[in-house]
């Protein structure tokens, strides 16, 4: 159940009003996501039926970038861009992937992309990818309570059966996002539920620089002048993937 997210934000953007204030509650929420540097901090949590109040799985899901260069704490991943090469980190499988950062294109432009590209399978989890598709969902305001908008769309098909989206009614920004999954998944031997899938935001910060120290890869590896990368002691026992050359 370990699903991975993609900043909303990019998905948000192709959503169409669906009834209250809707566009003006997108704009507010994706405020943030323009500047430089920005940094993202949530929480996934997984719920083993509809009915449970407490979550079975809880994992930290952490996002920060400034200009080309970013950081991505995923459950047992991390992705780590220094501006020049693109590290992945997978301590679950003891693996080390690496490549070289495109010079063909502006730095900025070619660092948006490959901070996309390098967390793209966060994305399904959320369900709001779903959402860019009109004609296969539709969206209900819920209303406000407890200082939160709230819209629900529910999917005509696809893994998810609806996602409800919460607002800040105080700041405008996320609160946070639920999915419930369209079918019974096995959480235990021989029990399947309909589970859910809520992701807490805890942190959205933009527009303060970060140290370039946050984004070097000095502790996982060096690159020498082959371009034959050599992990430091902590990392020896890991297989290194070098697509530098690529």
């Amino acid at each position: 159940m370990k699903k991975l997210f993609l900043l909303q934000v990019f998905f948000l953007s192709v959503f169409g009003v669906c009834a209250q204030d809707w566009r003006a509650d997108l704009e507010k929420a994706r405020a943030p996501y323009r500047h430089h540097a920005v940094e993202i901090e949530m929480e996934h949590l997984f719920y083993p039926s509809l009915t449970a109040t407490e979550p079975a799985e809880r994992q930290r899901v952490w996002i920060c970038r400034n200009g080309d260069k970013y950081r991505v704490v995923q459950y047992d991943m991390e992705y780590i861009c220094d501006g020049n090469y693109l590290v992945a980190l997978d301590t679950a499988n003891r693996l080390i992937g690496i490549r070289r950062e495109n010079r063909s294109k502006p730095a900025d432009s070619t660092s948006r992309q490959q901070f996309e590209q390098s967390i793209i399978d966060l994305a399904s989890s959320m369900g709001l990818d779903s959402i860019k598709e009109s004609d296969n969902y539709t969206c209900r305001y819920l209303g406000e309570s407890r200082g939160q908008k709230a819209y629900r769309f529910d999917y005509r098909q696809g893994e998810y059966e609806y996602t409800t989206v919460y607002f800040s009614s105080a700041t405008g920004l996320l609160d946070k996002t639920s999915c419930v999954f369209r079918e019974p998944v096995e959480v235990e031997p021989g029990v399947f539920n309909q589970v859910r899938v809520d992701f807490i935001y805890k942190k959205q910060v933009a527009g303060q620089p970060f140290d370039d120290k946050l984004f070097s890869i000095a502790a996982i590896l060096s690159v020498g002048a082959n371009g034959e990368p050599t992990p430091t002691d902590k990392y020896k026992n890991y297989q290194i993937i070098n697509n530098i050359s690529k």
